[in-house]
């Protein structure tokens, strides 16, 4: 793999932060929902349909969602990537889907379930903390009375529950009074004097953690397991807390084509944290407008007005306000994982000397104040937990590598928990959190050689680092994050990053990268410290270890050097990176859950510290978003007045018989000028010539490329830049009114693959070239068309409605689908080219764009801002329109006639999708993807058929070189419809036609 340019990591950050941008919410942050599993829909959907809150519709849609998700042989996995069912999750569908009508779906889960130790050992898993039984019970599904209760009691002694704050997180506690409670209700016991003061208690506890949008935690499952607690109290204020969890689990509700279910939880703060930090890392500055809605957005989330229980930091005096949650309304839950992030985002921006001096002065405010809860939270261990101060501690390395089994009917074993608790029981300290709570510290001027707070921390990293020099990670999966995470904190608080310990972690890490450059974990790490550091390559987690790296002093080293070529040619057209199994942890070693923007952030900031690393003057603070309603609706009422003076004299000066004539002298010859034109037309041919800054070695460096990619060039024209011209709803309707257009649809699209081979082929922009001339032509059919529709007295054109005809933003959106959008394609299509070569095709693109009547404020300056171009006019003009589904079906069935027999018929409608996007797909009407799908995406199945001349590759991109052969090889003979030239291919095209 070749060493990365600092041009081309330049344009791959470019494209991330695209991406980014276009996600940012309007109040300035950024959110994804974390996806746990099926079972919190399950878990939330039993709970609303036992209270009766949830309606026939949702209840359907629900039902729909959850059938979707099951797997073939009727159980539910546990978390995304999972291969096997699992019993609890499973369960919980089983009551759900039962409770929602799907008999079926349920009969085949309770099937599984029964195959699988049955109702019996789900009922034992409650001891290791499954509750799925309980939701059986919910549903009808099993008898109360066979459920363990535990008896909490005991936490409603004077100064009991102030005492078990010392043992227990709150969590533990709020899940084991609300299960009681909720058990005994079931069973008809909830209704004495001592259950009406367990009652009373419980609501004392909640009253702390119920935030005042109505959410525990943030979190769907656990704020619908408090539902029927609330219920079984039946207190006034019991109903009052019941129906503003109500009302919050309402807003939750993600309803799509897929059907109905609940988010884990929101991720506001911690994605606007790592999200900003990953813009200001590549270049972006602190004085950018969208930057600084950020910025605020984070200082506004500080939790400032209610302060943290006092359960979560019982030290004397302590500082309760300042920190973050997870989400900003999770006000309740201030964790100083969320506060180190954060300040790791704000520290840069408060670096900027151009920042503006109100917010510098709220950001530093806000930085102050983090730093004294912070310090407030630090352990005596000096390490930092996730949410309470002082709850514990943990030995070097791994701990929770097995679920602790409780029998939590019998009382007695309930006292060596209470005597000794266990880690997953508590919140000790632990080394990622405490790393990042480092970084973030460091960022707003806490170093090592000055802040005793610090020295403590790295001391505590120090005492935490396992044999192998890795670290554990309790909140990421795992050593290989974890460790990466450290080593950043170490570096930002200046620690020396040659001394041997962390030298030993670094010589971990490297000696853990996969042959293709990336790394990969999966969860097994957290059951046996084997499995640490191995596994698939993931992409968030390179892009996390070359964070790391690269911090660690290792830029130049070569296997960082392959890790961001391999960021760079992952990276995906539309600027983001796939996943792969990457996921984020929840309660070791079993539940974990995916978080999107992972693969966003990670990898870009990366790409930022690379160039960091190089020195390289980033561009990407560079101005954004010039592409606004105003200027391209302004555009819409500008058509090409130099063409379209040569139309109106042409039309001026003769009977339709004569202009009919001329127009064919003009468009049905292949002669460079054509014969007989009046004055007007032939100083037209010699005025438009190539513009003055056209550079012919740019040119021919793009027409090399043609001549390598051609065919896969083609194919994306068809699959991609087509379709997504007539998803633009205006410009499809101009096409379909010029009706000699829609009547001849194969001389239409053959006369567009015309035209891009004629300005492509070598040497076609050279003086009185065939490309010249081609775009010379069509400029003048545009204006022809533009004319005769504004002529046309019935249907008059509707400019108010549409703008002119043919305008300059449709012209400029059409020349995007010839350039990034085919630049996209063939990224996708698994053609390699350099940065070089996709500069060199945009500038070919925008000569021709000039060539064809478009305004040099209307061209791209780089392929970025060509993106943003191409994004603005998705955002503008995609629709649902008719016009789009009548051009497009012509198109299909043109490729389905190239491919044998109808079992492929659905190759085009799949290579459509896969180039196009699925959103492009639907606005043409075109179905779901079928079977051909797995193939076009690279199934081996079909690696067998393809012939051996087609070269080597893996099987989708000879798949993809082969179905471009084919199909085009079919073209070559093809005459387009009509009295004129044969389809023209270019001469080193052909030579690679059999």
């Amino acid at each position: 793999m070749a060493e990365p340019k600092a041009d081309e990591v330049q344009l791959a950050m470019d494209r991330a932060h695209r991406v980014l941008w276009k996600s940012q919410r309007a109040d300035g942050s950024w959110d994804v929902p974390a996806d746990i599993g099926t079972w919190v829909t399950s878990q939330t959907v039993v709970v609303l349909k036992h209270l009766q809150q949830l309606d026939e519709e949702d209840t359907r849609q629900a039902a729909k969602w959850l059938e979707g998700q099951q797997k073939t042989d009727g159980s539910f996995t546990i978390q995304p990537f999972a291969r096997h069912g699992d019993l609890g999750a499973t369960a919980c569908a089983w009551a759900a889907l039962y409770l929602c009508g799907a008999h079926a779906a349920a009969e085949k889960a309770r099937s599984w379930v029964e195959l699988h130790g049955g109702v019996a050992h789900v009922i034992e898993k409650m001891s290791e903390g499954d509750f799925a039984a309980l939701f059986l019970a919910m549903a009808g599904l099993l008898d109360a009375e066979k459920l363990p209760c535990p008896n909490t009691t005991a936490m409603c002694l004077p100064g009991a529950m102030a005492f078990m704050g010392t043992r227990f997180h709150a969590g533990i506690l709020m899940g084991a009074i609300q299960a009681d409670i909720t058990i005994q209700s079931l069973r008809g016991d909830f209704k004495g004097f001592i259950d009406g003061i367990k009652g009373r208690t419980a609501l004392d506890l909640f009253r702390q953690f119920q935030n005042e949008e109505g959410s525990v935690n943030g979190a769907s499952s656990i704020t619908a397991m408090a539902l029927p607690m609330f219920k079984a109290i039946g207190s006034l204020e019991a109903k009052t807390m019941m129906d503003r969890a109500l009302r919050w689990l309402e807003t939750q509700k993600i309803r799509d084509a897929t059907g109905l279910h609940f988010p884990g939880y929101g991720t506001d703060v911690w994605s606007t944290a790592f999200v900003t930090r990953s813009l200001l890392a590549g270049g972006v500055p602190a004085t950018d407008e969208d930057l600084g809605r950020a910025l605020k957005w984070m200082a506004d989330a500080q939790s400032l007005t209610h302060p943290q229980p006092e359960l979560n930091n019982r030290k004397p005096n302590a500082v309760r306000l300042g920190g973050w949650g997870f989400q900003k309304t999770n006000h309740s839950m201030p964790d100083n994982d969320d506060a180190g992030v954060v300040l790791s985002a704000i520290g840069p921006a408060l670096d900027d000397p151009k920042l503006d001096p109100t917010l510098r002065n709220r950001l530093s405010q806000t930085a102050e104040l983090a730093k004294r809860w912070l310090y407030d939270m630090q352990n005596d261990d000096g390490g930092w937990s996730a949410f309470v101060w002082e709850l514990g501690s943990k030995p070097p390395g791994p701990v929770m590598e097995k679920q602790v089994k409780v029998d939590l009917a019998n009382q007695l074993a309930m006292i060596p928990l209470v005597i000794d608790p266990p880690p997953f029981v508590q919140d000790p300290a632990t080394e990622d959190v405490t790393s990042r709570v480092l970084h973030g510290l460091a960022q707003v001027g806490e170093k090592y050689n000055a802040s005793p707070n610090v020295q403590r921390a790295v001391e505590f990293l120090k005492k935490q680092q396992t044999a192998s020099g890795a670290w554990w990670g309790r909140w990421v999966v795992n050593y290989l994050s974890a460790t990466s995470f450290v080593l950043l904190g170490l570096h930002a608080v200046g620690v020396d990053m040659k001394a041997d310990w962390v030298r030993r972690a670094v010589k971990w890490v490297l000696s853990k990268q996969n042959a293709d450059g990336g790394w990969g974990e999966t969860p097994a790490s957290y059951k046996t410290e084997a499995e640490a550091g191995i596994g698939p390559t993931m992409l968030p987690l390179t892009g996390l270890v070359v964070q790391g790296l690269i911090k660690a002093g290792e830029g130049d080293n070569p296997q960082v050097k392959k890790a961001i070529a391999l960021i760079i040619a992952s990276q995906r057209a539309d600027g983001t990176w796939p996943n792969g199994e990457y996921l984020h942890t929840n309660i070791p070693p079993d539940t974990f859950y995916l978080y999107p923007y992972a693969a966003w952030f990670y990898p870009a900031e990366a790409l930022g510290l690379y160039l960091q690393h190089l020195e390289h003057p980033s561009t990407a603070g560079d101005e954004r978003q010039r592409w606004s309603n105003e200027f391209l609706d302004a555009a819409r009422h500008r058509m090409d007045p130099k063409a379209d003076d040569v139309i109106r004299a042409i039309f001026a000066r003769g009977e339709a018989k004569e202009v009919n004539k001329l127009m064919s002298n003009i468009f049905r010859t292949d002669q460079p000028i054509p014969p007989e034109l009046p004055d007007e037309a032939e100083a037209y041919f010699k005025d438009t010539a190539l513009p003055a800054w056209a550079d012919q070695q740019q040119l021919a460096i793009a027409q090399r490329l043609f001549t390598r990619t051609g065919w896969q060039v083609a194919m994306g024209l068809f699959c991609s830049s087509l379709p997504q011209a007539y998803a633009s709803a205006h410009g499809a309707y101009v096409i379909v009114q010029t009706q000699g257009l829609t009547r001849h649809t194969k001389q239409r699209i053959f006369e567009t693959a015309q035209f891009l081979f004629d300005v492509l082929d070598e040497g076609a922009l050279e003086k009185d070239g065939r490309g010249i001339r081609t775009a010379q032509k069509v400029r003048l059919m545009h204006a022809t068309v533009r004319h005769l529709l504004l002529q046309r007295p019935d249907p008059k054109w509707d400019t108010a409605l549409r703008g002119l005809p043919i305008n300059q933003e449709d012209l400029a959106g059409t020349l995007m689908t010839f350039s990034v959008v085919t630049l996209e394609a063939l990224r996708t299509l698994g053609i390699a080219y350099s940065v070089e070569e996709a500069n060199a095709w945009l500038h070919t693109w925008k000569v021709v764009g000039t060539l064809l009547g478009i305004e040099e404020q209307l061209l791209p300056r780089d392929i970025l801002d060509g993106q943003e171009l191409m994004e603005a006019i998705r955002d503008r003009q995609w629709a649902n329109a008719p016009e789009g589904k009548t051009l497009i079906q012509p198109l299909v069935q043109m490729m389905q006639d190239y491919f044998p027999g109808p079992i492929l018929d659905g190759i085009p409608n799949s290579l459509i999708r896969l180039l196009a996007g699925d959103v492009c797909a639907d606005y043409l009407g075109l179905p779901p993807a079928d079977w051909t799908m797995h193939l076009v995406k690279g199934g081996t199945e079909l690696d067998e058929w393809i012939p051996q001349w087609v070269g080597a590759g893996t099987p989708s991109e000879r798949l993809f070189a082969w179905v471009s052969h084919q199909f085009m090889e079919g073209v070559v003979a093809v005459e387009r419809e009509g009295k004129q030239a044969k389809f023209r291919i270019p001469t080193a095209l052909t030579k690679t036609v059999k």
